[in-house]
């Protein structure tokens, strides 16, 4: 899996994650405004604070995403190729 960075640009969107009741790690993303028409279910996967904090989420397909796993770092540069491929690995 390649790493990809985030460009700098700050984009603001309107919506609300709501917990799962009968789960800690499980979410549902609903868009608000424009976006109501959206929603998609997401988990942690898991985190770590190796190499400063990071956290690995998984979200189910939406109206404008396929399924698909996001890589989360604090640290500036983001998260060496060794430990994304240990987090792929799972």
């Amino acid at each position: 899996m390649p790493a990809q960075m985030n460009s700098g640009k700050h984009n603001r969107l309107n919506a609300v994650d709501t917990p799962d009741a009968n789960t800690k790690d499980t979410y549902t993303w609903s868009g608000r405004g424009r976006l109501r028409v959206a929603s998609s279910r997401w988990q942690i996967l898991g985190y770590g604070h190796k190499e400063g904090s990071w956290v690995v989420t998984y979200f189910q397909k939406s109206l404008f995403t396929p399924t698909g796993i996001d890589i989360y770092a604090h640290r500036r540069g983001g998260l060496s190729e060794e430990l994304i491929a240990r987090a792929d690995q799972g």
